[in-house]
């Protein structure tokens, strides 16, 4: 198939009115050639790609993918396209242990962490403390997070999680706090997430967004990890200890409405970030 110079940003359909037609005007504004679709009206057979069951003939240089497929990510990046973010990045971020794991290779302070495979009680809390952080270790927006204060409680939340379980030491002083950078390329902006409501900090779970000034050393410490991940477009969230910061998490399909609130148009710079790479691509083709 023919590989054209422009952009498809692949979305889940219940983004559909919001989400899409937000991005698509920002493209339009910068003038980046682009192209919207539906992740679910995909399929594909034999090197071919349907949309709505109607076989298309040509593919974008750069796939901007806002979901955990990774079969049509491998599949696209297979026929030569440039998939934002790549397969196995995406594979990487999405399981919480194996992120963690990556990051400890490279000596990333995080919190401490294992994998639950059925230790003692007394086994967890002798190397995480009490309380301490029990997640879906593939979950997001702070579903199934909960803070583990007893035995009777993990045994309850435990069997609330039906992936595997990721435990995680709890940082006291940043409860209900955490810094979120947005890294784009080489660059990342950053703003500090509060929740008065709960000791999860996700927009979803009730938090607001504020300015935060960060350094030059946080800021390129959030862009080495993204790099270490392999990702391009990310969010990757701190918690915050007497002024330190310590990794939590990276989402590589991450939201940006905390950024939008402090009037950072993340959106924007996504777009300028891929306008640049395909004038790149077209000056080397």
């Amino acid at each position: 198939m023919k590989i054209l110079n422009e952009v498809w940003f692949i979305y889940q359909s219940k983004f559909q009115n919001n989400v899409l037609s937000f991005v698509s005007e920002n493209a339009n504004s910068i003038s980046l050639k682009h192209k919207a679709f539906l992740y679910e009206n995909f399929s594909f057979k034999d090197n071919k790609l349907f949309y709505n069951d109607k076989e298309l003939d040509s593919l974008p240089q750069i796939a901007f993918v806002r979901y955990y497929d990774f079969k049509l990510n491998k599949f696209l990046e297979e026929q030569g396209v440039e998939v934002i973010n790549n397969p196995e990045s995406m594979r990487l971020c999405r399981d919480k242990y194996l992120t963690h794991k990556k990051l400890e290779e490279f000596g990333v302070i995080q919190p401490k962490f294992l994998l639950y495979k059925n230790q003692s009680f007394e086994e967890l809390t002798k190397l995480l403390g009490l309380p301490f952080v029990i997640k879906d270790n593939l979950g997001q927006k702070g579903s199934n997070v909960f803070l583990v204060s007893n035995e009777n409680e993990f045994k309850a939340y435990s069997e609330k999680i039906t992936n595997s379980i990721l435990c995680q030491e709890f940082i006291k002083l940043s409860t209900g706090k955490d810094v979120r950078f947005y890294v784009v390329g080489n660059n990342a902006w950053s703003v500090v997430r509060e929740n008065d409501n709960d000791f999860r900090s996700n927009m979803a779970k009730g938090a607001n967004s504020k300015p935060f000034n960060s350094t030059k050393q946080q800021k390129a410490q959030a862009i080495k990890i993204a790099k270490i991940l392999g990702l391009d477009v990310c969010s990757v969230d701190f918690l915050i200890e007497n002024n330190n910061l310590i990794f939590c998490e990276s989402n590589a399909v991450a939201g940006y409405l905390g950024f939008l609130e402090q009037n950072i148009p993340i959106h924007q710079f996504i777009n300028e970030y891929f306008k640049e790479k395909l004038e790149k691509e077209n000056l080397l083709s």
